[in-house]
């Protein structure tokens, strides 16, 4: 197989070398070609948009033949679990698989996702799920601060739409979740839906 390795430690330039080493040598052992090695020189922090190396391999995985992208921890390639859900779903939709070193798990075979990876992927959304919930729960506290401070207008009439409704509106979003195992990213491009959008409803379906 043709495979990439992404290198992500921090600011210790060190630990990358010694990251790709490790990661190179584990390439070599499964008999894996290794194409090209992305290192992340100056991350100081996760914020998932300071990675420009992660972002070039991504340019490069749309207009090159791989089939797998070597990470040493899940957390390498976003900085929540939302951007790790995301990513992961870019990577399978290219047809890309990821090996990630800590769980010793490919991602993606043969044209799917192995099992291992699916209850991965589920406890990921899992997880995604509670990081909404937590962000929804600062919203409503920012705007009971703000009502008591007198500066919140709320949003305009007509602005809110109830679960069934959205669940109508959106009713071949609901059919393909309902009946295929298509990813997020997938259903939102055949749909002509954004991401979110996607995600909203599948959220919806699950409570």
């Amino acid at each position: 197989m043709h495979v990439v390795i992404y290198c992500q430690a921090n600011i210790d330039s060190q630990g990358n070398d010694l990251q790709a080493i490790k990661l190179t040598r584990i390439a070599e052992s499964k008999g894996w070609y290794i194409k090209r090695i992305f290192q992340e020189k100056n991350c100081e922090t996760s914020n998932i948009a300071s990675r420009s190396e992660l972002k070039s391999l991504m340019d490069y995985a749309k207009k090159t033949h791989i089939d797998v992208v070597i990470i040493s921890e899940i957390f390498a390639i976003g900085d929540g679990v939302s951007d790790i859900v995301n990513s992961i779903e870019l990577f399978h939709d290219m047809g890309i698989g990821i090996f990630i070193n800590e769980f010793n798990l490919l991602t993606f075979e043969n044209g799917q996702e192995t099992s291992t990876s699916k209850m991965l992927f589920k406890a990921l959304s899992i997880g995604a799920q509670i990081e909404r919930n937590q962000r929804l729960v600062r919203q409503r506290e920012g705007v009971e601060i703000a009502r008591t401070k007198g500066v919140y207008a709320g949003r305009k009439k007509g602005a809110n739409a109830t679960p069934d409704a959205l669940l109508k509106k959106y009713r071949n979003i609901t059919e393909l979740i309902e009946k295929s195992d298509l990813s997020v990213r997938a259903i939102a491009k055949k749909t002509n839906h954004s991401i979110n959008t996607v995600r909203k409803v599948k959220q919806l379906k699950d409570l």
